[in-house]
């Protein structure tokens, strides 16, 4: 058998190659993405099946904007900030559904999508982001997170009310001057005493209600929400993160020409962060914390880990 097709196969693939590699510069490899195009990112189906969405960049603009394509024009279209934008399929942690009323949080906003009439209405729309969206028992209430707190939405009244009062920061208590001094002034002044009096009278008169302050301190912060299935109980952890010791490197390539000192990531260790776990009683006003020093064994080494690590002594 002649191998003289293998060694003609072999030339034109070493010849393409040499082309090829000719054509194409080391700068140009490193572009990324600018080189070979950019790919479609986060593709979802919208609720209402019609399209599908995705983060695109076909003109090699700084940046990804969003597309859809419509599967009735069979057509990709560029989707505006200011237009219809089409609603996401919907996930555990961003929507709500009651009958055909489908609530999202979209863009930091707390939408509402009715999948009859496709109509699309923002019902909560500030500054301030709204988080997870949770659903419980009433059908009615849509719960969901705006900062540090926990807000509800009642549809049948159309009213949003604050559940949580979590404050960053120690708790000031009022002290009341019992000394001999202030005594003395307020039976030698009327105004004192006056002033006193008024005080009392205005902290016995109504007053908005609102929820018990729950305090933390600065170095926290609040996560993992979970509110019971009537409504009652919300459930949180106070993470304080461990101190952990920086890397640091010098960036040379900077806008005003000087050098600058900058962080990196942590290093590698075996600190913990440092957590609470607190309940909230909506109904009685109140916040529990739990205590984890009675739980025996809670850091021990399972029996099927065990089996595995024979130097593991207990």
């Amino acid at each position: 058998m002649s191998n003289r097709p293998f060694f003609t196969l072999l030339s034109f693939l070493f010849f393409t190659y040499s082309l090829f590699s000719q054509t194409i510069r080391l700068e140009e490899i490193m572009k990324g993405e600018e080189f070979v195009g950019f790919s479609p990112q986060d593709i979802q189906w919208s609720i209402d099946n019609e399209s599908v969405t995705f983060d695109w960049n076909p003109t090699g603009e700084l940046g990804r904007s969003l597309y859809a394509y419509k599967l009735k024009q069979k057509q990709i279209q560029k989707v505006g900030f200011l237009e219809n934008r089409p609603i996401s399929s919907p996930t555990l942690r961003n929507h709500s559904q009651i009958f055909n009323n489908h609530y999202f949080n979209q863009d930091g906003e707390l939408v509402r999508y009715n999948q009859k009439t496709k109509e699309h209405v923002v019902i909560y729309s500030r500054n301030e982001p709204i988080g997870e969206i949770f659903r419980v028992k009433n059908p009615s209430f849509i719960y969901f997170t705006i900062q540090s707190n926990v807000f509800c939405y009642d549809e049948t009244v159309g009213s949003i009310v604050q559940v949580t009062n979590f404050v960053q920061g120690n708790q000031v208590v009022e002290k009341t001057d019992t000394s001999f001094l202030h005594e003395q002034q307020r039976e030698l002044f009327s105004f004192i005493k006056l002033q006193d009096e008024k005080k009392k009278w205005n902290e016995k008169q109504p007053q908005r209600k609102t929820p018990v302050g729950i305090y933390y301190s600065k170095n926290e912060y609040v996560s993992k929400y979970s509110i019971s299935s009537d409504g009652r109980y919300i459930s949180f952890v106070l993470t304080m993160d461990s101190d952990e010791p920086t890397t640091n490197y010098e960036s040379y390539i900077t806008s005003d020409g000087f050098t600058h000192h900058r962080q990196a990531r942590p290093k590698v260790n075996d600190k913990e962060p440092s957590t609470r776990m607190g309940i909230f009683d909506n109904l009685e006003d109140t916040v529990y914390f739990v205590d984890y020093s009675s739980l025996k064994d809670i850091r021990k080494m399972p029996l099927s880990l065990r089996i595995w690590d024979k130097r593991f002594l207990f």
